[in-house]
């Protein structure tokens, strides 16, 4: 079994028009004390700024992922997130 430092998980999430509150999400989870995951934000076609803070963090942490979608809602951005944690674990 792996030992607990090494173990990896993912944390998706999706994200539309939440500008006011993605900066807050994305400092909480960064601000965990167990540090070996990957985050995956799923930017759903937001029309406002959330994705591009999104990619304000990605630039400056390497465990953070953002995918740019079409708006296609809640379910397909969780999809989306899985996907692409299963082609990445290939």
């Amino acid at each position: 079994m792996l030992a607990e430092s090494k173990l990896l998980f993912c944390i998706c999430v999706p994200v539309y028009k939440t500008k006011k509150y993605i900066r807050e999400c994305i400092e909480s989870v960064l601000n965990q004390s167990y540090q070996n995951f990957k985050l995956i934000l799923v930017d759903d076609g937001s029309p406002d700024s959330s994705g591009a803070i999104c990619e304000e963090f990605a630039c400056t942490d390497r465990r953070i992922k953002v995918i740019h979608k079409k708006n296609m809602g809640l379910l397909a951005a969780r999809d989306d997130a899985i996907n692409y944690v299963q082609i990445s674990a290939l």
